[in-house]
């Protein structure tokens, strides 16, 4: 289907590739891993030819059809939600532009001759057009939409008034709708919730073409994948399974490579200790430049970039009372979208709460109002001893000062803080070097998280309330903001998509829907089994009341089989007395008229004996 073959490219004297070969055929289903700036987002735009390669070659099979959603879109403008998705699948509006056209002509012809040949074309189209589709392409089209998160009064919402992230939902579902022979998904799973992402993750399993997915959900890797393509230093390399295997023989390989990196350094410092000693000998020189020969040779065994792991010891915050934020009696409604209906909500020192729930429950509406973001229109929102917060949101990344370097971005929240820890901190989330020197108005949406959340945990409040904070991180940056939490002794409330992130921190889940909030003590892992257990035990309550229920019908068929039986023999018995009481008359009358002809039968036998 695609072949890469031998591809490079450079940006400059950054080298991203240099003989880089992958090959997809039907059916694969590709994780592409690579540490930040490896260029798996640029192999992407070489795949669809929105780039050209410096050399090397890529093949793709004709008339492949590939869909590809990109990290980022543009506001799309004019138009409404469902519309903008049925639209997009071109072939089909061609198909029924043309049946137009046929029906209009059909019904202006008067010829019959002519008519006959054009109904004739026209069932042809209906026939392609049933073929792809066609006439089930706006219901498929809701089916995408509500399970990515739109409920049905959304889908008349024009494009102009919708969110990046819904905006990225959008073109997910126009993707999706169209049907590609390939899927190259970047970042598909940064603006969905997990009711969305889970949505997700069933339709990818049911898709029957090849896909190559690029994600920081190693979750969503997980299930979503069969093989992982490692890209590291220019070159790609394959290993079987999914994400979990990737990771096991990665650190096979990594162990192997260390072993042999180890081995080859004791060799090259042999052979430069020979050469030291026997270049200045007359005896031994010439073997010293044969040995000076033979390092000069020797390929380079370097570890793998991907693997390299960071480890800081964050800054604690002060400590502060056992109540830590209280929220009583909670009202809040936009418009007539109630979204809390008397909200009793606390946290307590040392917790860290995960919030889940489906679109549109009122996770990030809770964590406004445990920020002061937003107002609650009644109740009470106390603050304990000591507390002090912070609270992140994707929206809060403009309050970074523009003009500002990471560095001195970075300052502006320090104290007696040296330089060295704060360049420790920034290296944590991949700010090293000159990088660290780069403006803010610089730096990409997913820069700008990272400096946000390296800024908030280099002097952490008591309290941090973080909505979608692994939101535009890579793995090792997840990771990095995992282990910083996991050894955080304040306060934690967080929203999140990342199954394994929120099962790393959490350790109590509460579940916001229906206008409140039900707690369930534990890990993510455990909230799910908690849930399937309640709906095991919801669908066996109900399969007893279903048979509770035939077992009532089927005694009250059998008992009005018995009323059945005794209302048919009352009426058998009605029938016999109305027909005893109908014959009877005749009966007697029978009676008589015998007995008359008996009298005459005598009455001729003596007239006959006279």
């Amino acid at each position: 289907m695609i072949d890469l073959t031998n591809v490079s490219k450079a940006y400059g004297e950054q080298v991203l590739y240099e003989g880089l070969s992958l090959r997809i055929v039907d059916g694969d289903r590709i994780g592409l891993v690579g540490a930040n700036g490896s260029g798996k987002s640029t192999l992407f735009k070489i795949i669809v030819g929105e780039m050209q390669p410096d050399d090397g070659s890529i093949a793709r099979s004709k008339n492949l059809r590939i869909g590809y959603v990109h990290q980022e879109v543009d506001r799309m403008q004019g138009g409404e939600v469902l519309q903008a998705v049925v639209d997009s699948v071109g072939d089909l509006r061609e198909l029924e532009d043309e049946k137009r056209h046929l029906e209009e002509l059909i019904a202006e012809v008067s010829d019959p001759l002519e008519a006959e040949h054009l109904a004739k074309r026209l069932g042809e189209l209906e026939e392609r057009y049933a073929g792809q589709g066609g006439y089930s392409i706006e219901a498929d089209a809701r089916s995408i939409l509500n399970g990515l998160g739109f409920r049905e009064s959304e889908l008349g919402d024009p494009l102009s008034s919708l969110s990046g992230g819904w905006v990225m939902r959008v073109e997910l579902a126009r993707v999706l709708l169209n049907r590609p022979d390939v899927l190259l998904l970047d970042e598909p799973t940064n603006h969905l919730d997990l009711e969305s992402l889970m949505w997700f993750e069933s339709y990818l399993a049911s898709f029957r073409g090849s896909m190559v997915i690029v994600a920081h959900d190693r979750e969503f890797l997980n299930r979503s994948v069969d093989r992982v393509v490692d890209i590291d230093r220019g070159r790609a390399k394959l290993y079987k399974g999914n994400y979990d295997r990737y990771l096991e023989q990665k650190a096979q390989d990594r162990a192997l490579q260390e072993k042999r990196f180890v081995e080859q350094q004791q060799q090259i410092k042999d052979i430069e200790e020979f050469v030291a000693k026997n270049r200045v000998r007359k005896s031994g020189a010439k073997r010293a430049q044969s040995r000076l020969k033979m390092l000069e040779k020797i390929e380079r065994i370097q570890v793998d970039s991907n693997l390299k792991r960071v480890s800081f010891s964050f800054p604690q915050p002060e400590r502060t009372g056992k109540m830590v934020i209280h929220l009583g009696g909670i009202d809040k409604s936009y418009g007539e979208h109630n979204v809390f209906r008397g909200l009793d909500f606390e946290l307590v020192r040392g917790e860290k709460v995960a919030l889940v729930g489906p679109n549109g429950a009122g996770k990030s509406t809770l964590l406004r109002i445990l920020a002061g973001e937003t107002s609650q229109d009644r109740g009470e929102r106390r603050l304990g001893t000591n507390v002090t917060l912070d609270y992140f949101a994707q929206h809060q990344l403009e309050v970074l000062e523009r003009r500002n370097t990471v560095l001195a971005e970075m300052m502006t929240r320090c104290h007696d803080e040296t330089i060295s820890f704060i360049r420790g901190i920034l290296g944590c989330f991949l700010f090293s070097g000159d990088a660290v020197e780069k403006t803010v108005a610089a730096l990409s949406g997913g820069e700008k998280s990272r400096l946000a959340l390296a800024k908030m945990l280099i002097r952490p409040a008591a309290l941090l309330l973080l909505d979608e904070p692994t939101n535009h991180l890579d793995i090792p940056s997840r990771e990095v903001l995992e282990a910083a939490l996991q050894g955080f002794t304040g306060t934690v409330c967080f929203v999140s998509h990342d199954r394994r992130f929120i099962d790393a921190i959490a350790d109590r889940i509460v579940e916001v829907g229906g206008g409140g909030a039900e707690s369930y003590p534990g890990n993510y892992s455990y909230y799910l089994w908690k849930k399937e257990q309640e709906a095991l035990a919801a669908a066996e309550r109900e399969a007893e009341l279903e048979s509770s229920r035939a077992r009532a019908i089927e005694d009250e068929l059998r008992d009005g089989s018995r009323d059945q039986k005794r209302e048919k023999k009352r009426r058998e018995a009605e029938e016999r007395a109305e027909r005893y009481k109908r014959l009877k008359p005749l009966k007697v009358e029978l009676e008589a008229i015998e007995g008359e002809i008996l009298a005459i039968e005598e009455g001729i036998g003596t007239l006959e004996h006279e």
